[in-house]
């Protein structure tokens, strides 16, 4: 896909060229939650928070979407059996 020309020379971007998010599957859903709890107590972007913890839609998806000091999307996700 073609990166978008206002982001075409932007270095370490989730929108440019390269790296755009990393995804970590967690335990379960109360993990998920703890790490949200975290992020928000110590200033950490959380991404898509009005749609927590389903912002990738549906809920079998139960996820913490946040955003790295490079700006980097970062997502913890609850494993199959951690509901």
């Amino acid at each position: 896909m073609q990166v978008a020309e206002q982001h075409a020379l932007r270095p370490d971007h989730r929108s440019g060229v390269g790296l755009n998010h990393l995804a970590f599957r967690v335990e379960d859903r109360a993990t998920v939650d703890s790490l949200r709890h975290f992020c928000r107590e110590n200033g950490v972007t959380c991404l898509y928070d009005e749609r927590y913890p389903f912002a990738n839609g549906g809920s079998d998806f139960y996820a913490l979407f946040i955003e790295d000091p490079d700006r980097i999307k970062v997502e913890f996700v609850a494993g199959s059996a951690g509901r």
